[in-house]
C-alpha cells in the first residue's frame, strides 16, 4: 500500500511540473493562437417574438457566441443565437473585459444558420478568413466562445470574464442529411449541409463561435443545431457561407429562398386481390403491408435459393419499378413456373441485382 502511494505521489510531482512547464509562454503553449483570436471573440443575448407553442404572448431570450470578421466592426455568428425574427434593437454584445455595446441585425439566414451583425462605428480586432477547403484529418483547429457558466445567467465572458477555449483537430467531414435524416433532431434541424467535425469540445453558449485554423484563420462557424447529443464538436465550413457573408457584407442583403412544398404524389391504386391457383408462379416471399420490403423467406423457395432476404425492399423486377406488394405480386403473375426474373433489391447500403427461378404453387 505504502509503495501504491508513493508511486503515485511520484506521478503527481511529474504533473505538477509538467504543468508549470505548459504554463510557461512559449513552451508547448496555444497562447499564440488565443492572444490572436480571444479579442475579437464576444458574446450576444438577444430577443424574438414568442413562436406558436413556444413562448407565445411573450418574447424569447438568446444567447451564444459571435465572432468580429472585419476591422470596420462586422460580426458573424449562428442563427440560433440571432434568429432571422430577432427583436429591433435587442442584440447586446460583449467583449472579455466587460465593454458591452449593442448591435445593429444586418441579415440572417435560417437555411445556412447565420446572421451578421454590425457594431458601432470603430476600429475592432478582427479573425482573419482561412481556407476551410484546405483542411484535412487530424489537422489541428481551435473553438473559442462563451459557452453557459453555472446557471448563473449568460455564459463565462459575462460572469468570468474569460473565453472559453479548446484544441481538438479535424476528425471528419460529412453531410448533415447523409448521416443524420430520419434520427428525432434532423427534421428541426435548420442547416443540413456540409460539416467539419472535430474532436474540440462543444458546449451550450458557443455555438456562433469561430472554429480557426492553427494559424488563428476563421475557417467555420460552431453549429449545435442539429444534435445537441454528440459530444464531439461541428462547425459548418467558411467556404460554404463565403458568399452569402461576402452579399451581406457589400450591402446585398441575399435572403432564404421561400420554401415550396414538394406536390405529393397520387397514391397508387391498390390491385384487388386474386386468388392463387396452382399454375401460377411461386416465389416463396411475404411483404410487410403497404411497403416492398420482404417480411419473410419461406426456407427452399425459390426466393431463397435466389437469395432474397427478409428486410430486402424491392425495387424493380424485370426493370419495372415497384412501389408496393401488390405491384410484385401482380409482377410475378405475369410469369411463368420456371422463368428466371432479374430482382433488383436494396439492401442496407447496397444495391443488389439477383436472379430468382420462379417455382410452382407447393402442394
Amino acid at each position: 500500500m505504502r509503495r501504491l502511494r508513493t508511486v503515485l505521489l511520484g506521478g503527481l510531482v511529474v504533473l505538477a511540473a509538467g504543468a508549470r512547464a505548459w504554463a510557461e509562454p512559449g513552451v508547448g503553449s496555444h497562447e499564440p493562437v488565443v492572444d490572436k483570436v480571444a479579442p475579437a471573440i464576444v458574446a450576444i443575448s438577444c430577443k424574438s417574438p414568442g413562436r406558436p407553442g413556444i413562448g407565445s404572448g411573450r418574447e424569447m431570450s438568446w444567447f451564444g457566441t459571435g465572432t468580429v470578421i472585419s476591422e470596420d466592426g462586422a460580426v458573424l455568428t449562428s442563427a440560433t443565437v440571432v434568429p432571422p425574427d430577432v427583436t429591433p434593437g435587442s442584440v447586446k454584445v460583449s467583449f472579455a473585459g466587460g465593454h458591452q455595446m449593442k448591435a445593429e441585425f444586418v441579415c440572417g439566414s435560417a437555411e445556412l444558420e447565420i446572421a451578421l451583425l454590425r457594431l458601432p462605428k470603430g476600429k475592432y480586432p478582427f479573425v482573419p478568413p482561412g481556407d476551410s477547403k484546405a483542411l484535412k484529418l487530424g489537422h489541428v483547429v481551435y473553438t473559442f466562445g462563451n459557452c453557459q457558466s453555472g446557471g448563473q445567467g449568460g455564459g463565462v465572458m459575462e460572469n468570468d470574464d474569460q473565453v472559453a477555449f479548446a484544441q481538438g483537430e479535424v476528425s471528419g467531414f460529412y453531410r448533415i442529411t447523409d448521416v443524420f435524416e430520419g434520427k428525432n433532431w434532423y427534421e428541426w434541424a435548420t442547416y443540413k449541409g456540409d460539416v467539419i467535425e472535430t474532436t474540440a469540445p462543444l458546449n451550450p453558449g458557443v455555438d456562433g463561435g469561430p472554429l480557426v485554423d492553427a494559424n488563428g484563420r476563421l475557417v467555420g462557424i460552431m453549429t449545435l443545431s442539429y444534435n445537441e447529443t454528440r459530444w464531439l464538436g461541428a462547425a459548418i465550413p467558411m467556404h460554404v457561407l463565403n458568399d452569402r457573408v461576402g452579399k451581406w457584407m457589400k450591402g446585398d442583403l441575399v435572403k432564404d429562398a421561400p420554401k415550396v412544398e414538394p406536390r405529393k404524389p397520387d397514391p397508387e391504386p391498390k390491385d384487388p386481390p386474386v386468388e392463387e391457383d396452382e399454375d401460377a408462379p411461386y416465389l416463396g416471399a411475404t411483404f410487410e403491408a403497404d411497403e416492398p420490403v420482404i417480411a419473410s423467406v419461406a426456407k427452399n423457395s425459390p426466393a431463397s435459393k435466389g437469395k432474397l432476404q427478409a428486410g430486402d425492399r424491392v425495387l424493380s423486377i424485370e426493370g419495372k419499378d415497384l412501389k408496393t406488394p401488390a405491384g410484385i405480386a401482380k409482377a410475378i403473375r405475369a410469369k411463368k413456373p420456371g422463368d428466371v426474373v432479374t430482382v433488383v433489391v436494396q439492401r442496407g447500403a447496397e444495391k443488389l441485382t439477383l436472379k430468382v427461378k420462379l417455382g410452382y404453387q407447393p402442394m
